[in-house]
């Protein structure tokens, strides 16, 4: 694939993304012999008509408008973009498609969260899960390989501008944008992030891991080296899998923790197999071999098998004997099954369906902080999920001040959380309806 530059060309796609550094570029595709250009911008946000999503996109991350006679895509980053939400939410798009409303498709500062807003009508904002900046970079360097392994130790410099999944962007001193194409795991993503903004070296160390160091005097940090000191600890990454049947948290990583303090990568995922290590049924816990990740965490935030001796007895049989197990959740997040191979497949079925700490940023309700947002999920009685401006929100207190069936009534609503008294979670609407308090 390669990329050129052409002057007055309408644009085909926009990318979403408030980084000021990237810029126009002409993508020329070349498709056994047939040649086909397509020009992308980045842009904050976009205006148009709403007429559905596009079906080129892996993981319905992309977005048509009208906008004049012409049909651009846009790319919001979010997988199964608007494609999911409250029932409210999916009868103002079906019919914004169908009456051709106007909509604004827009991202924020961070580009962690994106927001379609119809004309006249409601906001929908999404967590962005994996920013991809490939398609405005105009080129890319990367390391030959030879049986899977780098050969060549390519060193790139220049102002880093930003990260994502396929690697660390730098801009050189020309003003061109290059891509260091080297895959960075989430926790390696976490520590580049923090670099952004200053003058660095890209390239492998001896043991052919990819390195960002710091050229800045006054900075010396990198993503494989810390600052010396004594007795320091040395930082191991703690995997854990966080189990939800949220189809916009599946595959969604996290990373909480840094420099000194031992990084935790949270991953989403609906199910996971390996060997079981360790099962705390009263915490809702596992620890398994698995046999990619090594020894993971497995956490589905509820108590299991209360009042079921014989589960709890099976699991802990399986823990001595190392058994291979299956854990899954079903598609209301309320079910989760064990399968201990040449054993019993535990069942647990609850209430609500299974939190997803880690992967949504947790605060505790306080005297001298309130919350706002669109009721997502109701956890518990103290424990409820908002969608913020800057995306998805648990807020949780000692105790909760309404019953889970009166807060549930609230749901897909625009509310207000605060602290009551000792701190229990107080939840109120912000929209007038009857039979609802404001």
């Amino acid at each position: 694939m390669e990329k050129t530059n052409m002057e007055n060309r309408p644009v085909d796609m926009y990318c979403l993304t408030s980084n000021k550094h990237f810029h126009p570029t002409l993508t020329v595709h070349n498709i056994l012999g047939n040649i086909s250009h397509e020009m992308i911008a980045p842009a904050k946000a976009v205006t148009g008509v709403y007429r559905g999503h596009s079906t080129t996109s892996v993981y319905n991350s992309r977005i048509l408008l009208q906008i004049g006679d012409r049909i651009v895509t846009v790319e919001t980053h979010a997988g199964y973009a608007f494609t999911y939400g409250s029932k409210r939410e999916k009868t103002a798009l079906t019919l914004a498609a169908k009456k051709g409303k106007e909509v604004t498709l827009s991202i924020n500062e961070n580009d962690t969260a994106v927001t379609l807003s119809i004309k006249g009508g409601i906001s929908i904002t999404q967590p962005v899960n994996n920013i991809d900046y490939g398609s405005l970079v105009k080129k890319t360097v990367k390391n030959e390989t030879l049986y899977g392994k780098p050969v060549t130790n390519k060193i790139l410099e220049g102002e880093l501008i930003a990260v994502d999944y396929h690697g660390p962007l730098l801009m050189k001193d020309d003003g061109e944008v290059v891509q260091y194409k080297s895959p960075l795991n989430n926790p390696e993503m976490a520590n580049a992030k923090l670099l952004v903004g200053n003058h660095v070296r890209v390239a492998l160390n001896d043991q052919q891991e990819l390195t960002i160091q710091s050229l800045d005097a006054h900075l010396e940090r990198s993503v494989d080296k810390k600052p010396e000191m004594k007795h320091a600890p040395a930082i191991k990454t703690t995997h854990i899998i966080r189990l939800t049947h949220r189809e916009d948290l599946n595959g969604y990583t996290s990373v909480e923790g840094r420099d000194y303090q031992k990084p935790i990568f949270h991953q989403g995922a609906s199910k996971v197999a390996g060997q079981l290590i360790e099962a705390n049924p009263n915490y809702g816990t596992f620890t398994l071999e698995h046999p990619v990740y090594g020894r993971v965490g497995v956490s589905v935030g509820k108590r299991l098998f209360q009042g079921d001796p014989e589960s709890c007895e099976a699991l802990f049989k399986a823990c001595e004997e190392k058994k291979p197990v299956a854990i899954s959740l079903d598609k209301t997040g309320t079910s989760l099954t064990v399968a201990i191979k040449d054993g019993p497949t535990l069942v647990n079925k609850m209430q609500s369906p299974a939190i997803p700490f880690g992967l949504v940023d947790a605060k505790q309700v306080s005297a001298e902080k309130t919350y706002r947002g669109k009721l997502n999920a109701v956890h518990a009685e103290h424990s409820v999920e908002l969608q913020t401006d800057k995306g998805p929100l648990i807020v949780y207190g000692r105790g909760g001040a309404s019953a889970e069936v009166t807060l549930k009534k609230m749901m897909g609503k625009q509310v207000e959380v605060s602290a009551g008294k000792d701190n229990a979670l107080v939840v109120k609407t912000l929209e007038r309806e009857k039979g609802l308090a404001r």
